[in-house]
């Protein structure tokens, strides 16, 4: 059994999205739905209150997305548990199905993290390889999200012939010979992303010191320390 875990914090219509499309892609005994409620103040608990289907915990307060994951860890019964983000949906028929044989394959493969799109169908960047103090720099330059937001720059930087390494990772999202490829990477994005149990019980969850950010690289890395590969 798959663990779905959905944190909603004021996306009402968009987790009933992301709810829905795992019903409609998944094979109803093979899956569970678990909707964690970071104190929602736009009619979320009175909605999933009464959605059948899902298991529904309500928090009054927001503990971030770290905690909140944890929290739900308790309550799932899967095999795998697949963190989902509201905003995102399950497209490809078969996915669950799909995410079992993955891991039935590569035994040493603890960690899974899937292809995930924009609505116009374009890849969405989210693997990368472990940060270093110059992303962090980056990252609070936000020139990372201003080159993202700007395909025709990234397509233009593909001529240059020396490129820094957050350009290298949105690059290759953006050449579909990379994004379509299986390989192993250094860690992938908690957007959508599938753990064995025991993977999550030995590494112990997500450290909770992160509210928001960041504790799906210090998951992955803290994972491949126990010996286990992430698979993309």
């Amino acid at each position: 059994m798959i663990s779905f875990i959905i944190v909603n914090y004021n996306t009402k219509d968009l987790t009933e999205k992301a709810i829905k499309s795992i019903m409609n892609n998944c094979n109803r005994d093979k899956y569970e739905i678990i909707v964690f409620d970071n104190a929602s103040s736009d009619g979320s608990r009175e909605f999933f209150e009464k959605y059948k289907g899902i298991l529904y915990i309500y928090s009054h307060q927001n503990l971030g997305f770290a905690k909140a994951n944890n929290e739900a860890f308790k309550y799932a019964k899967g095999k795998y548990i697949y963190l989902l983000n509201s905003d995102a949906e399950i497209l490809t028929n078969n996915a669950c199905k799909k995410v079992v044989e993955k891991f039935e394959k590569y035994q040493d493969v603890g960690i899974l993290g899937t292809k995930v799109v924009y609505p116009n169908g374009s890849p969405q960047p989210n693997v990368q390889n472990f940060s270093k103090p110059i992303t962090f720099l980056l990252r609070l330059l936000k020139l990372g999200q201003f080159v993202r937001e700007k395909p025709l720059l990234l397509r233009a930087l593909m001529f240059f012939p020396y490129k820094p390494q957050f350009v290298k990772s949105y690059l290759s999202n953006f050449d579909k010979s990379i994004s379509e490829k299986e390989r192993y990477v250094a860690w992938a994005s908690g957007c959508s992303l599938v753990i064995r149990r025991e993977v999550w019980e030995q590494v112990g969850g997500f450290d909770e010191k992160f509210f928001l950010y960041c504790e799906d690289e210090d998951f992955c890395l803290r994972a491949q320390r126990l010996g286990y590969r992430v698979l993309y």
